[in-house]
Parts: structure tokens; C-alpha cells; sequence
């Protein structure tokens, strides 16, 4: 499968020099809805369940003396949380009155917890989308990279975004089929993206620092890379430094290509070398 991936000049250098790409937590997008579930009454009481058996919630919870009834350890808390239904409710029920333990607050737990354990790479099935190369390419100055997917990654782990207009409901049918629903769900505003995604499992040390946002590197392999075409506002220099750095890598064959705007209508023209 051939998919489509934006970016900057920059950011293209550090790919092929990295023979890598880099996942996003599932948090760590641009959307504040991302991958935000919706709850009812009964799914929160399971979400809630499920969240009690997270060392990092339970610290928090710690905090809120007044609604436990007094000071537990991590490992007590715990235990009274899975062995005491009537006490779960219980404080559930007082969580809920506070502001900031909102259903939302809780869809918002559920999306940090996922972004501890899912990447995201993010593609796109459209090279020539106007408003893809202004968000995502550097206002023109970057570019879009053919990438052949099924040299390296299994295809069946990269899927198709759904767009609607509701968040996806937590049913507590399990984290795996949960979290896969979640990170393939966006809003209809979206839908010009056209876009896919692959799902990365990560475990905690494969998670990177970079310029404050977490990344784990998804390896790219030689002949990944069908082309890479510049956009209409790429300089020279930039060209010739991209292709100066493609002789150093394992992409040194990869053509670099010049976008063009359409001489009478609202469109990108991609050279003829970018058919596929």
C-alpha cells in the first residue's frame, strides 16, 4: 500500500537520516478530542473500576481524603477498590460531584493512560490536499513522501480514520479493543485529512524527549521511500541540501521532486514522476 506523509524540510532530513519515523502518544496530537471517549452512568462505573488498578490514578486519588474517609497506602487502596463495590460507588459517586472529576475529567484519565502505552504514526491517501500542505508541510516549504507500507509493516495494523460527528462510547469491553476504537475516531472537521494510522505498541523506555513531546521512532527501511516531492515555496538551497543529505543515507536513490501550483484553478500539480 502506497500512503502519503507531510512535513518540513526539517523534519525529512532527521527521517532519512534516522530511518525512522517518529509515533505520537495518543495525547500528544493537536486535537484536544483525541482519542476522548464519551461515558453513560453504568460505563463510567466500569471505567472507573479499570482506572483504580493504575498505580498513577491511585496517587492522585490518595489526595482526596475527605472522599475516602482517611489516608491509604497505594497497595491498601487498592484492594479496598477491587474487594468493595459499595466503597467504589461510593467514592466514585463523591468524585463526580467535583468539578474537576467530571465525566470528562475521566475520559481525559483514560486518554492519558493510553498515551503510556499506543503510539500513533499518522498518513494520508492524498499527495496534492491544499490544506494538508499548509498545516503540515510547512506552509509550502516542505513536503510529502510516497511511502511503501508493506515492505516493513504489516498492513493490517494500519487503518483508515473514521470521522463522525460523536465521540466513541466506553463500553469497559477491554483496553485493546477500547483504545483501538478511540485512536480511530475524529470529528467530520477533519475528514479533509483523508487519513490513516498505524498503532504502535510502546513501551515506556522506547519513549523519547523531544523539544517536550514524547516520540518512539518506527524504523524505515531502504526502498520505503518511493519519492519526496518539495512544495511551491521550498528555495533552492533547501532542494540541494535534501538531496545532498539523501546521498549520505540508505535513501540515496529516492528521487526529489517539485511541486507546482495549477495555472487556473485551486490545485497542487505533482510531477509526473509521482504517479504510482
Amino acid at each position: 500500500m502506497i500512503l502519503y506523509k507531510y512535513m518540513s524540510v526539517d523534519g525529512i532530513i532527521k527521517t532519512v537520516q534516522g530511518a525512522s519515523l517518529l509515533a505520537r502518544p495518543i495525547n500528544g496530537y493537536n486535537d484536544p478530542f483525541e482519542s476522548l471517549p464519551a461515558f453513560t452512568d453504568e460505563t463510567i462505573e466500569k471505567y472507573f473500576s479499570t482506572l483504580c488498578k493504575n498505580s498513577h490514578f491511585l496517587r492522585r486519588l490518595q489526595q482526596e481524603r475527605h472522599i475516602l474517609g482517611g489516608s491509604y497506602k497505594i497497595p491498601q487502596l487498592r484492594m479496598l477498590m477491587e474487594e468493595d463495590r459499595a466503597y467504589r460507588r461510593k467514592v466514585l459517586s463523591g468524585l463526580l460531584t467535583q468539578s474537576k472529576a467530571t465525566p470528562i475529567e475521566f475520559a481525559i484519565d483514560l486518554q492519558e493512560l493510553a498515551s503510556q502505552h499506543f503510539g500513533i504514526v499518522s498518513f494520508t491517501k492524498n499527495p496534492s490536499n491544499i490544506l494538508m500542505w499548509s498545516h503540515y508541510a510547512d506552509h509550502h516549504r516542505g513536503c510529502v513522501v510516497a511511502l511503501e507500507t508493506s515492505l516493513v509493516w504489516n498492513d493490517e495494523l494500519i487503518y483508515p480514520v473514521n470521522y463522525r460527528s460523536s465521540r466513541v462510547l466506553f463500553t469497559g469491553e477491554g483496553p485493546e479493543k477500547e483504545n483501538e476504537a478511540l485512536a480511530l475516531t475524529k470529528s467530520p472537521d477533519w475528514c479533509y485529512e483523508e487519513e490513516y494510522r498505524m498503532i504502535e505498541l510502546v513501551a515506556e523506555s522506547e519513549w523519547q524527549d523531544d523539544r517536550g513531546q514524547r516520540t518512539a521512532k518506527v524504523e524505515l527501511k531502504q526502498g520505503q521511500i518511493r519519492w519526496i516531492c518539495v512544495g511551491i515555496r521550498a528555495t533552492d538551497a533547501e532542494l540541494v541540501q535534501l538531496r545532498e543529505t539523501l546521498t549520505q543515507t540508505s535513501f540515496s536513490d529516492v528521487p526529489v521532486l517539485r511541486a507546482q501550483l495549477h495555472p487556473t484553478d485551486f490545485k497542487i500539480i505533482l510531477p509526473d514522476e509521482c504517479a504510482i
